[in-house]
C-alpha cells in the first residue's frame, strides 16, 4: 500500500504551508552567533593550512558563503540516445540484468 494520503483527500494536521519549523528556526538563530568566528577560522585555514588541498577547501567554503555556489550546466551532447549520467547507466545496467542480459555485466 503506498504511503501518504489517497488522492483527493485534503491534508489534515501538521503545519500550514509556509509556516516555518520553530525548531529549525531556533537552531539557525543559535548557530548564527558563531558565524563571524567560523568565517575567521576558515580564513585562517585558507591562509595557513597544512596542505594546499585544505587551503583550497577553506577558500571554496568562504566563496560559497559569500557569493553562493556557482551554477552548474549539463551538456547532453549531440547524441540524445547516449547515457548522460552514472545513475542512468546504472539503471540501464540493472534493467538489462533483470531482463537476463549479460551485455551490461
Amino acid at each position: 500500500m503506498p504511503a501518504g494520503r489517497p488522492k483527493g483527500h485534503p491534508k489534515t494536521g501538521g503545519r500550514a504551508a509556509g509556516v516555518p519549523n520553530k525548531v529549525t528556526a531556533e537552531f539557525k538563530i543559535a548557530a548564527q552567533q558563531y558565524g563571524p568566528e567560523a568565517l575567521e577560522t576558515l580564513a585562517q585555514i585558507m591562509r595557513h593550512g597544512d596542505s594546499g588541498q585544505v587551503r583550497v577547501l577553506a577558500a571554496n567554503s568562504l566563496l560559497d558563503r559569500g557569493f553562493g555556489r556557482p551554477s552548474q550546466t549539463v551538456d547532453l551532447g549531440s547524441d540524445p540516445a547516449r547515457p548522460v549520467s552514472l545513475a542512468f547507466r546504472w539503471a540501464e545496467a540493472a534493467v538489462a540484468h533483470l531482463a537476463g542480459s549479460d551485455e551490461e555485466r
